[in-house]
């Protein structure tokens, strides 16, 4: 190859990566709390997240990082973006007016559309074992792991319909995810 070719092999190469990493970055940035939150209509849920035991109000501090940790699918990278492409669109068209905005106090029971067992499974890697092999499960207590064997995978198993959140929702455990989000969106508190 000449060295023309080379050096436009090389300028390819570095342009790509420097476009990736623009990509990744951005990616990340649009799924932290603060981007979601930075539209006034996001405001109840992004306050109520910090509240949660998974916005960081657990005995051990830790909060989950992104909103689309939960709110994007995590089956692959390509249904992750396809989502969240979808989603950023759907945003950004009802913050300008030419579709109608979500209904989010509507929408609140309707969170299995957009709250994803792949998410959940992506950091309680622990439950998803106990598909397969629960014998060699550690790190979970005799109980819990009985319970999500009896409630999640044997009816998953026998075709059943079956979601993370029937047990682990707002509803039947304080602070779980959003909590007092229904009533502060009842209230129209922003």
């Amino acid at each position: 190859m000449s060295k023309k070719g080379w050096l436009l092999v090389i300028g390819g190469a570095i342009i790509g990566v420097g476009i990736s990493f623009f990509g990744a970055v951005m990616v990340d940035k649009t799924g932290q709390p603060q981007f979601c939150g930075a539209c006034h209509e996001m405001k109840p849920m992004e306050h109520s997240f910090h509240h949660s035991v998974h916005g960081g109000n657990n005995p051990h501090g830790f909060a989950v990082h992104h909103c689309t940790d939960c709110h994007l699918p995590h089956t692959s990278l390509i249904s992750y973006l396809w989502h969240k492409g979808i989603s950023g669109m759907r945003d950004g068209l009802a913050k300008a007016g030419v579709i109608h905005k979500v209904n989010f106090k509507e929408n609140f029971w309707r969170m299995s559309e957009y709250t994803y067992d792949s998410a959940c499974l992506k950091c309680h890697e622990g439950i998803k074992g106990l598909e397969k092999n629960p014998e060699e499960v550690t790190g979970l207590k005799a109980n819990i792991k009985e319970i999500h064997k009896k409630y999640y995978w044997e009816p998953k198993a026998e075709g059943e319909e079956v979601s993370c959140l029937k047990c682990h929702n707002d509803y039947l455990q304080a602070n779980f995810a959003h909590p007092n989000l229904l009533n502060a969106l009842k209230e129209g508190r922003k």
